[in-house]
């Protein structure tokens, strides 16, 4: 499974080729990952902007004018940046169509997943279970002892 700096690495590099960028077109190859992937939301992407790309723990989520995608890489998975004549591979399960170029999902086992979000309360809502990103304010000696606390 990729480690939180590999996660990092991945939201670095999409941040760089797609912010800004409008999604024109995306093609379902294969919706068995994880969790089945829900074509019909996904589809509300298609024609908008790509606002931001952050990382909430090791979920990559770029938020558009339209919603959240969070992207999952699990144990193989990748997200690749290819020209727009790419021809897809056997592991390619999703691929978003921008206007040179196309991001690629690929992951091998599928123990991956990708979803959409319509918005921050749905976004909030999925995440609420997660603790404090580790460079925050938030992550503090206090956070850290009141966990402490609860265990023996």
């Amino acid at each position: 499974m990729p480690e939180l700096p590999e996660v990092e690495c991945v939201k670095k590099s999409l941040k760089k080729h797609i912010e800004g960028e409008v999604i024109s077109s995306l093609s379902v190859r294969n919706p068995h990952l994880f969790w089945t992937v829900n074509e019909k939301k996904l589809e509300k992407m298609v024609g908008s902007a790509v606002c931001e790309v952050t990382r909430r723990a090791k979920y990559i989520l770029i938020r558009t004018d339209k919603g959240f995608l969070s992207i999952h890489l699990g144990m193989t998975g990748k997200v690749l940046r290819q020209d727009s004549g790419y021809v897809p591979g056997t592991h390619d399960h999703l691929i978003f169509y921008f206007n040179e170029f196309v991001i690629v999902y690929n992951d091998v086992r599928r123990f991956g997943y990708i979803e959409w979000l319509d918005d921050r309360a749905e976004l909030s809502a999925r995440f609420s279970h997660l603790g404090p990103e580790p460079c925050t304010p938030e992550f503090n000696v206090e956070y850290l002892s009141s966990i402490l606390k609860k265990k023996k």
